[in-house]
């Protein structure tokens, strides 16, 4: 009996190893493991909607008794539009003056309706002969309303807020914003 079970256990261990070897065999080895190479990935540049479809700021001035004055012409122009270059000019045009404004009132701009939203926004201030040479170009906080408090330093003078679009690094808007305290 001892040399039936032998027999059988040996049948059975010849058997398993043959079905291995048949599974191993009908299956296809896996493919071997490929190095991932750094590709670069593709930045594509996005196109800035159709300057002449797009919002103006809004702006107003609130006087010191709290009313407040809306509805201003103003001169609203882009230098480059989806076709910049890091040295177009900064643009020279003639402001829009109010002369509702006197000392104590704010000049407010919302740039929020701007869709989408600028990268920068710089103040400049002009001077010089016909207002065209820039005295100051100063940073403006891009999450928040623009505020001047008109002072007598501040009447009769010339500004631009400069709108600056972004894609990456790359410039592809800008867009100025002109007015006058007069």
């Amino acid at each position: 009996m001892k040399k039936w079970i032998v027999a059988l256990l040996s049948v059975s261990i010849l058997l398993s190893g043959c079905s291995n070897k048949e599974e191993s065999v009908s299956k296809p080895p896996p493919p071997p493991l490929e190095e991932k190479k750094d590709q670069p990935i593709s930045q594509e540049i996005y196109s800035l909607p159709d300057f002449g479809a797009t919002a103006a700021p809004l702006m107003k001035i609130v006087k010191k008794n709290g009313v407040v004055l809306s509805g201003f012409h103003a001169n609203y122009s882009s230098s480059c539009w989806n076709d910049c270059k890091d040295d177009d000019p900064i643009m020279d045009h003639e402001a829009f003056a109010f002369d509702e404004s006197t000392p104590g009132d704010t000049f407010h701009v919302d740039w929020s309706v701007l869709d989408p939203q600028p990268a920068e926004v710089y103040l400049l201030k002009r001077g010089g002969k016909d207002n065209q040479i820039i005295i100051s170009r100063e940073k403006q906080n891009v999450s928040t309303p623009f505020q001047l408090v008109i002072t007598d330093d501040t009447i009769g003078t010339n500004y631009a807020l400069e709108f600056s679009w972004k894609d990456h690094d790359q410039l592809i808007g800008r867009s100025q914003f002109n007015f006058g305290i007069q």
